[in-house]
């Protein structure tokens, strides 16, 4: 599936069911520990763009071995960054990826 109807597809989603279960669905994380941690984090997730989260989420994960972050943890770090840019991991993986190739 090419990225634009990766991304139709999952607005479709967030519009057919609560983010909750779009997060869960496409991180495998439990539905019931996403809706936990959003209510511990305070954060309207509804505010973000679904593709930058979920690509938040997964590019925080690689702190929960280093720091046992917890879900929690990973989706303030997530918001915090897409707060300040929203399109924060869109240019981290656009420039992870030029790194690499110098």
């Amino acid at each position: 599936m090419d990225i634009t109807k990766m991304s139709e597809f999952i607005s479709q989603k967030v519009n057919e069911c609560p983010i909750s279960k779009v997060i869960a669905d496409q991180t495998g994380i439990d539905e019931v520990e996403v809706e936990q941690a959003m209510q511990d984090t305070g954060r309207d997730l509804t505010q973000f763009q679904i593709e930058e989260l979920l690509k938040g989420i997964e590019v925080e994960k690689e702190h929960t071995e280093s720091v046992g972050a917890d879900l929690k943890t990973l989706l303030g770090i997530a918001t915090d960054h897409l707060k300040e840019i929203p399109d924060y991991y869109t240019r981290l993986l656009k420039m992870e990826v030029a790194a690499k190739e110098d």
